[in-house]
């Protein structure tokens, strides 16, 4: 990963918003001139048992710092729902700057807490 890419996000979003997310993060990234295909960004389906039925999506992603404000702006402010949150982590010390939570800023944060805080678990795809 590029130097400038200096955040991760972790973003849930409710499923019925799912496909309205995908083609917003399609937009900020070309706006952001970032050659990296986001038609399905919101791809990791999650519930709260870790089985069927979906019923949130989520995204693991690379940002640069610049970027952060856009996307919490789109998919937080622009389509505000309960069970929507998003954690902004720094990629070198693995701390997180900014969140929709209560979780604590500046703690290392990784994807794993960021499942337990939201209360999410990853459905698991049958090989």
């Amino acid at each position: 990963m590029a130097a400038e890419w200096t955040r991760r996000g972790f973003m849930f979003v409710a499923g019925g918003i799912r496909n309205n997310a995908n083609l917003e993060a399609q937009t900020i990234m070309a706006v952001n001139e970032a050659a990296i295909d986001q038609a399905d960004t919101f791809g990791i389906e999650l519930s709260p048992t870790g089985n069927a039925p979906t019923t949130h999506y989520a995204c693991n992603t690379a940002l640069r710092a610049g970027m952060v404000s856009a996307w919490v702006n789109s998919f937080f402010n622009g389509h505000p729902t309960p069970s929507s949150k998003y954690y902004i982590i720094d990629v070198v010390t693995g701390e997180l700057l900014e969140t929709n939570t209560s979780a604590t800023l500046g703690a290392v944060f990784g994807w794993p807490d960021a499942l337990a805080d939201a209360g999410w678990q990853v459905i698991a795809v049958a090989e």
